[in-house]
């Protein structure tokens, strides 16, 4: 199947070459970048202490990769005031030594309730491609004071053929008073 993928890349190529877009060298170095899509639904808690998330990426070694979204309450600095926001994601990321304009990049308005999407380009913080082999995907959430859930996926980049793996849940103590903010964490890879 690889070969009618590449055999449709090639025939979009010609076109766009043909439409004077690209010469048709230039046209087939174009070819799409791998992408990590991070998905899971999200309900909205009433209340304070709640609804703080982010998602993030590190390599096998855990060494921190890039931020792809952070709540805004917890990128504009949050963290300094109720320090139970997305603690791991803080002390991982950096944010405390963070430049302002950095976190201002990766956060964003709290979401409605749905499912919510966000995608990695496969690049680190500097924007160049980061090279094939074995990362995490993390999406930590706040659910209500010191309640916390930490879901972790493992991904193996570089391969051939588009992959999906559900991330595992860690909260932070036993108790049923977790609440549903975060449902289950899809991650899909696409070469």
């Amino acid at each position: 199947m690889r070969w009618l993928r590449e055999l449709k890349f090639f025939a979009v190529a010609v076109c766009v070459a043909a439409a004077g877009g690209l010469s048709g060298a230039d046209a087939l170095l174009e070819k799409a970048s791998p992408t990590v899509r991070v998905s899971f639904p999200y309900v909205r808690q009433t209340g304070r202490a709640s609804n703080q998330f982010a998602v993030w990426v590190e390599d096998a070694k855990g060494k921190f990769i890039k931020t792809l979204y952070v709540t805004n309450y917890t990128g504009q600095g949050g963290f300094r005031i109720r320090k139970d926001c997305v603690p791991t994601w803080v002390r991982r990321s950096g944010a405390a030594d963070a430049a302002k304009a950095d976190l201002d990049a990766v956060s964003g308005a709290t979401p409605a309730t749905g499912t919510v999407t966000y995608t990695w380009n496969c690049t680190g913080a500097d924007g160049k491609a980061v090279p094939a082999g074995k990362y995490r995907i993390f999406v930590e959430g706040t659910l209500r004071w010191k309640s916390r859930v930490l879901y972790t996926a493992n991904l193996m980049l570089g391969g051939e053929k588009p992959l999906t793996v559900r991330a595992l849940p860690q909260y932070s103590a036993k108790s049923d008073n977790h609440g549903n903010m975060l449902g289950m964490v899809s991650v899909t890879y696409t070469p």
